[in-house]
């Protein structure tokens, strides 16, 4: 755990949403005014998203005094949509070494927990990454958040990545399929957002665009997270546990409100400690508790067999 000091250093997190502050700084108003309008002349999504991407996409387009973006700027909207609604909550998520290689050692995911992912505490999180790497990169962390598309009805979960090769934008369809095939789907759309923006791919570049593989360990840091009872305690209070929150209710509201500070959650410290002494007695495999007598092989509770 770093030292109580550190805490009051920015975090890249910040830094990141104060550069798209500068770009977009009435972003927050046009929030409130597409949210005043949900359910109204706007349609009702989900309470678990806040803003869908068109919001996000009409939000750059007022900002850029345009009706339809340049190729270049559709990254701005990715970019302003992890961000902007993480400046809702300010969730940064921390494991603790022991937790985070145990998850990371076991057999991952296949199938998408759907369901599972509907359960983010928080509209938008930045979950920390230390050790980890994205095509030979070094990955710092993540932002997720949930996105609703509108004309298909359809759920996503909307990661974006934070590598030294920079930001870099991912999509997962949410559904009764493989992670592979979510990844897929999501790649399909997105080049054919791209095609009708003027921007051209030829196939081999679309099979290298496929990310599931890369993703599974990220995916299953953030099942953890969403998991029934995942063991966290805030970074001030060391020891003392802190409550998974969850997205407040939006009906009827119309200014919401940003979070003053960051809140950084430590994951599994104690837990942590005690896979560290079975795995010493257990031949080196990783166990986790109520799990006696078997490798460990984690599973968030809705994919349990």
């Amino acid at each position: 755990m770093l030292g109580a000091q550190t805490i009051l250093e920015k975090t890249r997190a910040e830094l990141y949403l104060e550069e798209v502050g500068r770009l977009y700084p009435q972003f927050s108003l046009a929030v409130e005014r597409m949210l005043a309008r949900r359910g109204k002349d706007l349609p009702l999504w989900p309470n678990w998203c806040l803003l869908p991407m068109p919001g996000w996409y009409a939000a750059v387009c007022n900002a850029s005094g345009c009706r339809k973006l340049p190729p270049e700027k559709l990254k701005d909207v990715y970019w302003l949509a992890a961000l902007g609604t993480w400046n809702y909550t300010k969730g940064l998520w921390r494991f603790g070494a022991a937790l985070q290689h145990a998850l990371l050692a076991t057999p991952h995911l296949e199938s998408m927990p759907s369901e599972l992912f509907l359960r983010l505490p928080e509209w938008s999180l930045y979950v920390e990454t230390r050790g980890m790497y994205w095509q030979g990169f070094k990955l710092h962390g993540f932002w997720a958040h949930l996105n609703w598309e509108l004309s298909e009805e359809r759920r996503e979960l909307r990661l974006l990545l934070d590598s030294e090769q920079g930001m870099l934008p991912l999509a997962l369809f949410l559904g009764n399929w493989t992670v592979k095939e979510a990844a897929q789907r999501a790649l399909a759309e997105r080049l054919h957002l791209y095609a009708k923006a003027g921007v051209q791919w030829n196939w081999e570049a679309f099979l290298k665009m496929d990310f599931s593989e890369e993703v599974l360990p990220l995916l299953t840091l953030l099942a953890y997270i969403c998991s029934a009872s995942p063991e966290i305690e805030y970074f001030e209070k060391p020891g003392g546990a802190a409550e998974l929150s969850r997205p407040w209710l939006l009906e009827g509201e119309q200014k919401l409100p940003c979070a003053p500070v960051v809140r950084m959650r430590i994951l599994g410290n104690s837990l942590g400690c005690e896979l560290h002494e079975r795995k010493k007695t257990a031949g080196g495999k990783w166990f986790l508790p109520n799990a006696a007598g078997k490798a460990c092989c984690w599973l968030p509770p809705q994919t349990q067999p």
